[in-house]
């Protein structure tokens, strides 16, 4: 019988290691939405499974994800940085769930894009390639000014109301799946986040193509 203890004694330790090991220490301690923004998925209606989003707009800082159950830390991994040297540097980022996997896509000096796990934030590819060139062609065909107009207009002649909201980014996007390629976000805010709030829903996301057509979008 003592035998038997030991065993499951041992194995509990073992499985507490790894469940703490999941858990990697937060790259981002202070969220100002300037310098460090976070986004949040709720993960079921009920908001008590949420999936946070940090990382630097403005800096080669990598990605941190963390899932959440009833607001205690379940896991947290990164995306590692690219490890670049920069001064002045800009640094897009979008998460969407397909499934049970988690896609990521980092955008700065070159592009990474990582698929993890949903239930457990363990990496199951990464890829990173040159996105210079690509950003260059479409922004001769459809500048951000020009997206930005578009957007505005597509609202505007939608009747949507945002006088409520504000542009918090203009970033170009390409989502591997989307069947039109890459696109300009524009995307609204409700005033309230302009303090750094955490992002819980309200947004509008107006997605400008290359051929000029416009998607709109709702945040959670």
């Amino acid at each position: 019988m003592k035998a038997i203890i030991i065993v499951l004694f041992t194995f509990s330790l073992g499985f507490l290691a790894r469940a703490v090991d999941s858990i990697d220490e937060p790259w981002f301690h202070h969220v100002d939405g300037t310098s460090v923004k976070e986004e949040s998925i709720d993960l079921n209606t009920n908001a008590t499974e949420r999936l946070n989003i940090r990382y630097s707009p403005l800096a080669d800082r990598g990605v941190e994800l963390e899932r959440t159950t009833n607001n205690v830390v379940a896991w947290r991994t990164h995306v590692r940085p690219l490890g670049v040297i920069h001064s002045k540097y800009h640094h897009d980022v979008s998460v969407r769930i397909e499934s049970d996997k988690i896609l990521v896509t980092s955008i700065g000096a070159q592009r990474i894009f990582e698929v993890r796990a949903l239930k457990t934030g363990a990496l199951i590819t990464r890829k990173v390639d040159d996105v210079r060139t690509e950003r260059n062609a479409f922004a001769l065909n459809v500048g951000i000014e020009e997206a930005l107009a578009i957007a505005k207009t597509y609202v505007k002649n939608q009747h949507l109301d945002i006088s409520d909201s504000y542009v918090d980014s203009v970033r170009l996007e390409r989502v591997p799946t989307a069947k039109k390629g890459k696109f300009w976000q524009v995307t609204y805010l409700p005033k309230r986040y302009a303090e750094g709030l955490p992002i819980a829903g309200g947004q509008l996301y107006v997605s400008v193509y290359l051929d000029r057509t416009v998607e709109i979008g709702y945040g959670e």
